[in-house]
């Protein structure tokens, strides 16, 4: 059973995908699982995904007809198998090793229900699986909102949420990430 589950609401994002997946690659620690919901796709999400879950065991793909990225979310969250769940969007960039960041804090606060990271070139949230699947619901209008949202429930009834400090500057929402693809990805991305 993977660490973490990343999730991945995917709706026409195939020029975006493969450089997700190649962050997700490059981090150091690998116990992790993608799960890629294609939420009714007109490009070719769908085919780059299912290619990326030939190429490596640790990706899965869900279709779904459009529902929209809420459903996409509880979608996968009911097929991730993790302890710690995260949701990610491919076109939000993370840096690599913020899944070692997180590692570190489950490592030191493994009693948290939530990790949020503050202070880092770009703001996540970590979730116990079992405590988010006892959510009364949640809702995601932005990128933050999912954490603020399903911080405070799980703060409320279940754990703690933690906040993990990096001395990272953030980094603009307009700056590019360049990423060098792994040879695994480069395929998907032409």
């Amino acid at each position: 059973m993977p660490l973490f589950s990343i999730i991945l609401p995917c709706r026409d994002v195939a020029e975006h995908l493969p450089v997700a997946l190649a962050h997700l690659k490059s981090e150091a620690d690998q116990n992790w699982e993608v799960i890629c919901v294609n939420d009714g796709s007109t490009d070719q999400t769908l085919s780059v995904a299912m290619r990326a879950a030939q190429l490596d065991q640790r990706v899965r793909v869900i279709h779904q007809t459009r529902a929209g990225v809420d459903h996409a979310c509880r979608t996968g969250l009911t097929a991730a198998l993790g302890k710690w769940v995260v949701f990610l969007t491919p076109q939000m960039m993370r840096e690599p090793e913020s899944l070692a960041v997180f590692l570190k804090g489950v490592q030191t606060h493994p009693w948290a229900g939530a990790l949020r990271l503050t202070g880092a070139k770009l703001l996540g949230t970590c979730f116990r699986r079992d405590l988010m699947l006892n959510c009364d619901g949640f809702h995601i209008a932005g990128d933050e909102s999912l954490a603020v949202d399903v911080a405070l429930q799980i703060s409320a009834k279940h754990a703690p949420v933690v906040a993990l400090k990096t001395t990272q500057p953030r980094r603009s929402p307009r700056a590019p990430v360049r990423v060098q693809l792994h040879p695994t990805y480069e395929a998907l991305a032409a």
